[in-house]
């Protein structure tokens, strides 16, 4: 089910004979037919969602079919049906899940991985590109060796990465392609939840947490995707004191985009410096090394933070070498 910007609630049904899809708001209700769709819907929808332009999008088996209305929803002026294949390049292409990013990214969840098609404005021609492709631009889909089925979801966090639960944890990519941590995503081998078996993932906005519902409870893991940070006022470093050598390294919270970060004695001499391109949205992450790569020694060190606009702040962590 979805909502769309006119407070209506858009379901699929399948105990409806011939009339797979309904629209309720308040004490008003509209089925749609087969026949009103031009055949394009059929019983076998299985996903839908809205975009951006309020149009509604719903998932059958080999295509993706848009719904345009003006005026009223129950008495409309007018109605546009289109059309879309899904073109994974692969054979089963029934679409699992849909979800709409901020920048109306159609993004489409497949047996054979995930796709997307970018969208604009045009009612006979929604769709402006699909990917992601390959140099040769054959459509190559994320995660196509993964296992999905009905019950995964696609979600967003607040930077915008794509998050895919299934019976296998949670997989996450970014819109530019970039998996985080890695292809594996969060599974109870690399991460602490509590069980493969994602139903669900949700988000705290500002403190960067994300809750990732399991078949055993929810997990709750911090991750570096937190909303944009104004100031360095809620900038954390843990853990303090910080031992090493130590498998984990010390993280840096709460960063402006775009910092860099050095790690300086008190005397002001640079052991390490990270750019802004090592830096994980919000979270900068610290070894114990210095340039070199050598341990630095037990002591107190600044952590100088710093963006390009130039706004900076100090901070100090106790090092204790082992």
């Amino acid at each position: 089910m979805t909502f769309d910007k006119n407070g209506n609630l858009w379901v699929l049904s399948t105990n409806q004979e011939s009339k797979p899809l309904s629209v309720h708001f308040e004490d008003h209700s509209r089925n749609f037919s087969l026949e009103e769709s031009g055949n394009l819907l059929s019983e076998s929808m299985t996903a839908i969602t809205k975009d951006n332009f309020n149009r509604v999008w719903v998932g059958a088996k080999s295509q993706l079919v848009m719904y345009k209305y003006t005026g009223d929803v129950y008495s409309p002026t007018d109605e546009i049906w289109v059309s879309e294949e899904i073109n994974t390049g692969a054979f089963n292409s029934s679409v699992l899940c849909l979800n709409v990013s901020l920048n109306n990214r159609l993004w489409i969840l497949t047996p054979a991985g995930l796709i997307y098609k970018d969208l604009q404005v045009s009612e006979t021609n929604p769709v402006n590109q699909t990917g992601p492709k390959t140099a040769n631009s054959e459509i190559y889909p994320y995660f196509s060796n993964m296992a999905f089925d009905e019950s995964s979801r696609i979600r967003f966090d607040p930077r915008g990465n794509i998050w895919i639960t299934s019976q296998n944890g949670v997989h996450i990519v970014s819109e530019n392609g970039e998996y985080w941590p890695d292809v594996n995503g969060l599974n109870e081998s690399n991460s602490s939840i509590l069980s493969d078996d994602v139903k669900d993932v949700a988000f705290d906005r500002d403190e960067g947490l994300a809750y990732i519902a399991t078949n055993k409870g929810v997990s709750v893991i911090k991750i570096p995707f937190a909303e944009k940070k104004k100031t360095y006022n809620s900038v954390n470093i843990f853990p303090s004191p910080f031992r090493i050598p130590s498998s984990k390294p010390m993280t840096v919270d709460g960063l402006k985009d775009n910092s860099s970060i050095k790690i300086m004695t008190l005397s002001g001499e640079v052991l390490r410096s990270i750019l802004n391109s090592e830096v994980q949205g919000y979270q900068a992450y610290w070894d114990g090394r210095d340039q070199s790569g050598k341990l630095v020694g037990t002591g107190v060190y600044l952590v100088a933070i710093y963006d390009k606009n130039g706004a900076s702040s100090f901070e100090k962590v106790a090092v204790i070498r082992e």
